[in-house]
């Protein structure tokens, strides 16, 4: 067994993403005492990296490490606090902003060769109740950043301080729960003002009222950089990581444990979030939360009715039919939930469907949200990526 000093000092400077990466989820593996009283003299230059190196699942592995191993959560934050005002460096895959999280960077346009996807079921479907066909290419036409970290209650509260039944139990740093389709706009749009994004921005309109029977959203609103939620294609961009496997480790769907806090492992799936083990491009809890969290995807209309070579992730595509917005009887396309029983339901394609305007107690406890961003167009957030 090499000695974690080893392993440190590799991945202090070794070149290669992935052998970083490997040797620090390796360091996480150690009894924890051996490992802080092993690494305390490399505790500074691993805090130094997670700060400068550029590759997001590096950055995902060190906080990892660094917050539940090392006992240095407090320390990382406020390195990372303090470059909330700097600038994202060219080639950088991830970035902090004054929002509620780190973000997974991904330069556009992307493309996904959705043709070598590994399904876990269902295998002429993308999603097993055959509402998306399986297509050969997808175009993300943009840049984009998604949120690394699902939105805690501690952050949703400073939106609203009474927080929706289900979140009763946990720590503040829990996902939180019970927040409608409604709920997760309104609280992006709140993350735009906060921001002072101006309104020729902002990607989600203002007031919007569970009881409206359509929800109309800007024309170009996934052009603008206002804060919103991911579409299902950069949901599955961010959950496989660059991998076409079933699951974003691999094939076996066994080691889910490993990346999913379950009910049946921690008692209650009610533990703060990054607890368990980043996927390779630094996104955490990505099933086993019990939640499920909203795209901005409506399944079904005139983008996904019919087989496609290629599907355009576009304002269009978003929508079931032409009016450019959401209807009472569209039903959204979900991700997350997971589970210990059944490893398919963990896997990178699994989605659910679910209608926005049926949501009521106790459904609304399971769902939760991840935020999004597109990126402004220029140097950084155009550069092409396959």
């Amino acid at each position: 067994i090499p000695d974690p000093q080893f392993l440190a000092t590799i991945a202090l400077n070794h070149r290669d993403a992935g052998v970083v990466s490997a040797c620090v989820l390796a360091l996480g593996a150690y009894e924890q005492e051996q490992l802080k009283n092993r690494l305390a003299s490399q505790i500074d230059d691993l805090l130094n990296l997670t700060a400068t190196h550029p590759d997001a699942g590096v950055h995902g592995a060190l906080e990892w490490l660094l917050r539940e191993r090392l006992g240095q959560g407090k320390q990382m934050k406020n390195k990372l606090t303090s470059l909330v005002a700097k600038s994202r460096e060219p080639g950088q895959q991830w970035q902090v902003t004054p929002g509620p999280t780190t973000w997974m960077v991904s330069p556009g346009p992307v493309r996904l060769n959705a043709a070598n996807f590994v399904l876990p079921s269902a295998t002429n479907t993308l999603i097993t109740n055959g509402i998306l066909p399986k297509c050969d290419e997808v175009s993300i036409p943009r840049g984009f950043a998604i949120g690394m970290y699902l939105v805690s209650k501690a952050e949703y509260q400073r939106f609203r301080k009474v927080l929706p039944p289900g979140n009763e139990l946990g720590l503040p740093d829990s996902p939180v729960r019970g927040i409608g389709f409604v709920d997760a706009l309104n609280y992006c749009r709140w993350l735009s003002e906060q921001e002072g994004i101006p309104e020729s921005q902002m990607a989600v309109p203002t007031n919007i009222n569970d009881k409206d029977s359509t929800i109309t959203m800007p024309d170009d609103f996934l052009k603008r950089t206002g804060y919103r939620l991911p579409t299902d294609w950069e949901f599955e961009y961010a959950r496989r990581g660059g991998t076409n496997s079933c699951f974003h480790w691999g094939t076996r769907g066994e080691f889910h444990n490993r990346f999913n806090p379950f009910a049946r492992e921690a008692g209650l799936p009610l533990s703060a979030r990054g607890r368990h083990l980043p996927n390779d491009v630094g996104m955490f809890d990505l099933n086993g939360t019990s939640t499920w969290q909203w795209s901005l995807t409506v399944g079904g209309g005139p983008g996904k009715t019919t087989l496609s070579q290629h599907i355009v992730d576009d304002e269009f595509y978003q929508f079931s039919g032409l009016e450019g917005g959401y209807t009472i009887y569209d039903k959204i396309m979900i991700r997350g939930i997971g589970s210990d029983v059944f490893p398919d339901l963990v896997s990178s394609s699994m989605r659910g469907l679910f209608s926005h305007s049926l949501l009521r107690d106790p459904s609304r406890q399971f769902f939760s949200l991840r935020i999004a961003r597109t990126l402004p167009a220029g140097p950084h957030g155009t550069a092409s990526r396959q």
